[in-house]
Parts: structure tokens; C-alpha cells; sequence
């Protein structure tokens, strides 16, 4: 797809969803933005457009379609009636507060949002799913086994959407079960949307899909994001946030840190500008794009924050050793993630590095701690 057509991205006011604007931007496209939070989206509506095609609408920020929706979903909007002149969509969105509508949100959402698209014409569509959906919640062993490769790319239709090898098998049913942790719904979530997205496809060989599969992401925000306070639209950088909070100063919970793998948002944001642009898929193929920056360890993170911020010492939650989220000093043993087709698809041969993307969030993090007013003491 050739720069300054104009695309439709939801979930525009999130961590993901403003770098991922301010990147198609920086790329040339125009854009429309489909999200629920009226504030952050003020925000958003303020990047002017190089110029306007008399050929299509003034692209416009979109934000009125989910105001006063009772949760954060897709499923209210009429895209058929505000997408003339769109060429694709990035779909970004997703719940993040876990409850009983979770599933119904991510699963329903996305194929209310492929139907229209489809109504519409609208022939590309890129969605962003998660590493998440490739490993089922009781292997999750299987990421911390180096001697995996973790491959999520199906070049056959013969590939099953329940393969153990590619996909979270996890059922609606499972994930419904009152016992199940939230990081597993979540997960679940993330699997049972993108196989509903990629069967849609399958009944319509017309529509050109294709997945970003990220795993934790980390680094800095965006500068039209809006984030109201530490506990308000930091996403995963909450993590982040918490190695530094001083007396507040955590590890994450250990259902997060059952893996080490984690990607930057800006490399995130250029997959998703990137898979745009990508030539059409192969008939039959289904291109489930991988990316990962490679793992660290929170005790890693803790003791390169102390290196490298060393004004932040007296913040730092202690760095500890063994399990339990902290880690040893050195990495821990973990599955690789195969990113060629990011590579060969996307361009992509390059990621950012942990180190970089932890001290650049951490910088993104005081910067933005000036304007919440919070007073954070001294370590514990």
C-alpha cells in the first residue's frame, strides 16, 4: 500500500496505538482514529496532515463513535458509514480490564470490526495479537526451554488454528472457568480473537490479513499519548514503573514473569506500518509476524537502571536472586523466538535491545512523573 492513503487505527490512545500513529505519520499516511477515551483523544487529534487530498474525507479523529460506551469496545461502531476513502486497518485495540465481558470484547469486537471492514471494501487489515496466543496456558513451560523455537507461521491452510505448535488451544469454556488467573484470560483473550479473525479470513480469501504477535512491550511512550497518573494507561511500562516506585517499589507478579521475552513499542509500531506496506500474501498462507527484542530478567533490569540512572538507586526495589521474578544476574535459559518472517515479510532484521528499550522507558517514566504531582520516597 503506497504512503498518504488513509488508514483507520483503533485503540489510537493506548500505548501501542499512539506509536503506532505518530510512526504512520512520520511514514506518510493519513489517518483516522478509533478509540473510547475522549481526554487522551483530544490529544491525538492534534497531528496536522502534510496536506489534504481533495479526493477523499478529511481524515479525522473518530473518537465521538464510542463516546459514552459503557466499556472500551469495537462493537458499537458503524464503520461502513465513516470509512469512505479508507485503505486498511490497524487494529490495535483490546480490553485490558479483565471481567465478564473480556472475551466478548476481544472476540466479538474484532469480528464486528472484520465484517464491516469487509462491507466496506476494505481489503487490508492488519491486527495486533500476542505472543500469548501461541502457547497454551499449561506449556507455558515451553518458553523457558532453550532448546524451542517458538514459530508461529503457517505457510500451508493446512495448518490448523488448533495446532499445538503454533497456537494457544485454549477454549472459551477454559477461559470462562471462574479458577483461571487474569494473565490466562488475557492470553486466552488474545488466541481466541486472532483465530476468529484468521477463520473470518478464510471464508473471505478476498480480505489480506495479517498478525503482529508481540510479547511483553516495554519502552517509551509516545508523545501524544496521554497518561493521567501511575496508574492510569501505562500498560506493560507499569512494570517498569514498579522497579522504580521507591517504598511502592515491586516486582511483578510471577504470573507475568513466567517468560523473559519482551519487544520495544517502537519496534512494534514499525511492524505495524511495515505490514501496511507488505505485498499481498500467497494464497492459502497465513502470516502470523512474530517479534521479539530477545529476554531479560527483572533483576537485569534492576541492576542496568542502577548503572545507568544511578540517581535512582534509593527507588530501586532490591534486586534479588532466584526465582519469584528477580532472576539470577545472567539471563534466564529460554525458548528462541523465530522472527524471520518479520525478517523476510516486514524488513525487519534488526531489533532494539533490552537496554536500551528499559532505560528508555524508565526516562519516558520520570518525564512523565512530573506532571502526576506524585511524591515517591526512598527503597524500602
Amino acid at each position: 500500500m503506497a504512503p498518504k492513503e488513509l488508514i483507520l487505527i483503533t485503540g489510537a490512545s493506548g500505548f501501542v496505538g499512539a506509536q503506532a500513529v505518530a510512526h504512520a505519520l512520520r511514514a506518510g499516511y493519513a489517518h483516522m482514529s478509533l478509540h473510547h477515551r475522549a481526554r487522551a483523544a483530544g490529544h491525538l487529534r492534534r497531528p496536522a496532515l502534510p496536506r489534504r487530498s481533495r479526493r477523499r474525507p478529511r481524515p479525522r479523529d473518530l473518537s465521538h463513535a464510542l463516546a459514552g460506551e459503557p466499556r472500551p469496545s469495537v462493537l458499537a461502531p458503524r464503520l461502513t458509514t465513516l470509512s469512505a476513502g479508507v485503505a486498511a486497518v490497524l487494529h490495535i485495540a483490546a480490553p485490558t480490564t479483565l471481567g465478564k465481558d473480556h472475551l466478548e470484547v476481544a472476540v466479538d469486537g474484532t469480528l464486528n470490526l472484520l465484517r464491516q471492514a469487509h462491507a466496506a471494501r476494505i481489503r487490508r487489515v492488519v491486527l495486533i495479537s500476542s505472543l500469548a496466543a501461541c502457547v497454551s496456558l499449561h506449556d507455558t513451560a515451553l518458553l523457558l526451554d532453550p532448546s524451542r523455537t517458538i514459530d508461529a507461521h503457517c505457510k500451508r491452510s493446512l495448518c490448523l488454528p488448533h495446532t499445538r505448535a503454533y497456537w494457544n488451544a485454549v477454549t472459551r469454556a477454559e477461559a470462562c472457568r471462574p479458577d483461571i488467573p487474569p494473565f490466562a484470560v488475557y492470553a486466552a483473550s488474545k488466541a481466541l480473537g486472532e483465530r476468529a479473525a484468521w477463520e473470518f479470513a478464510a471464508q473471505h480469501p478476498e480480505m489480506d490479513l495479517l498478525t503482529v504477535l508481540p510479547p511483553l512491550i516495554f519502552g517509551p511512550s509516545a508523545p501524544g499519548q496521554v497518561i493521567a497518573g501511575p496508574h492510569h494507561g501505562l500498560s506493560t511500562n507499569r512494570f517498569i514503573y514498579g522497579l522504580i516506585a521507591g517504598a511502592a517499589a515491586a516486582y511483578p507478579p510471577e504470573s507475568i514473569a513466567m517468560t523473559p521475552h519482551f519487544v520495544d513499542v517502537r519496534d512494534v509500531a514499525t511492524a505495524c506500518v511495515r505490514a501496511l506496506q507488505a505485498p499481498p500474501a500467497p494464497p492459502g498462507e497465513k502470516r502470523r509476524v512474530l517479534v521479539c527484542g530477545g529476554a531479560f530478567t527483572w533483576a537485569q533490569a534492576v541492576r542496568h537502571i542502577a548503572k545507568v540512572r544511578p540517581s535512582l538507586v534509593a527507588r530501586l526495589v532490591p534486586v534479588r536472586g532466584g526465582g519469584g521474578g528477580g532472576g539470577d544476574e545472567d539471563a534466564t535459559p529460554c525458548a528462541r523466538i523465530d522472527t524471520g518472517v518479520a525478517r523476510e515479510v516486514l524488513g525487519m532484521r534488526e531489533f532494539i535491545g533490552w537496554e536500551q528499550a528499559v532505560a528508555d522507558a524508565v526516562d519516558s517514566l520520570l518525564e512523565r512523573e512530573k506532571g502526576w504531582g506524585v511524591a515517591v520516597g526512598g527503597s524500602k
